[in-house]
């Protein structure tokens, strides 16, 4: 779902930087992204593996965004559970990659972190900021 109501971004912001951080980007640079932005979108996943189809999932989501004036974009990965680092930081790499593809002169900052849940899942926020040209 994408969503573009700033109260609501603000909240899955601050509920992501709550987490554990294993890599981090801060409430700091989700601040400069809204004073760099004219206007911003998100999106927030909840998949059960960095897979193929999960970034499928995200490029569908994507292309519904719109990629016109996007300029900066905070990926923030939260590991819940159970996780293996190896395949946090593939898919994170994956992330990144696909999200250049699609803006190729995009800032794009990432994060990671980890929540303690019984049930092992990620949850994946992509905040956008676009720039009105």
């Amino acid at each position: 779902m994408i969503i573009t109501d700033l109260i609501t971004i603000d909240c899955l912001a601050e509920e992501a930087y709550a987490n554990h951080p294993i890599l981090s980007v801060d409430l700091a640079d989700y601040a400069n992204l809204k004073c760099a932005s004219d206007y911003i979108k998100a999106v927030k996943l909840e998949t059960p593996s960095l897979t193929q189809e999960c970034f499928d999932k995200l490029s569908q989501l994507i292309q519904e965004m719109g990629t016109d004036g996007m300029e900066e974009v905070i990926l923030h990965i939260t590991c819940n559970g159970n996780y293996s680092e190896d395949i946090v930081s593939q898919g994170t790499n994956m992330l990144v990659q696909l999200i250049q593809n699609f803006i190729p002169e995009a800032c794009v900052l990432y994060g990671i972190s980890t929540k303690d849940c019984k049930e092992s899942t990620f949850t994946i926020l992509l905040l956008v900021g676009y720039s009105q040209k």
